[in-house]
Formats: structure tokens, sequence, C-alpha cells
């Protein structure tokens, strides 16, 4: 299983960025019912979005919580994907 995405646009930015994450069946299996645990019971957001988090004016109820807060939580997403 293969997930790609990219951020920015070359209509407002002269740069975009690309990631991936590759594993197998059981990998993605456990990536995906852990970052539902993460989201939805612990932090409670519907998606992570950094645009929509990390600025004071984005949706993400997380975008209005202390930046120390939102480092835990990206470290745990971080940790679970690793």
């Amino acid at each position: 299983m293969v997930y790609l995405d990219e951020s920015g646009h070359f209509s407002n930015s002269d740069f975009v960025c690309m990631a991936g994450y590759m594993a197998n069946d059981e990998g993605w299996n456990l990536l995906c019912a852990g970052w539902g645990k993460l989201l939805h019971e612990k932090y409670k957001i519907p998606v992570l979005h950094m645009r929509e988090i990390m600025s004071p004016s984005g949706r993400s109820p997380a975008a209005r919580w202390d930046i120390e807060v939102k480092l835990e939580m990206l470290r745990e997403f971080i940790l679970l994907i690793r």
C-alpha cells in the first residue's frame, strides 16, 4: 500500500513538497487504526491538516491550542508513522 500527498501549488509558490508512505497490509492496518484513535479519540479532531492546525485562524479545533500541545500531538503522529 502506498499513500502520496503534496503540499503547495505552483500558482502561489515556487515550491511544491511531496511525501509518501509505503507499508505492507499489516503495517498499513496498524497505522490506520492508530491514526484514527489519535484523531478521533485522543485529540477529537476530524483530520490532520497543518495549515488548519498551525494557523491561529485555521478551521480545526486544534488551531486554538497552545503551541506546546500542538507539537506534542504532532510528535505522537510522527511516532506512530515510525
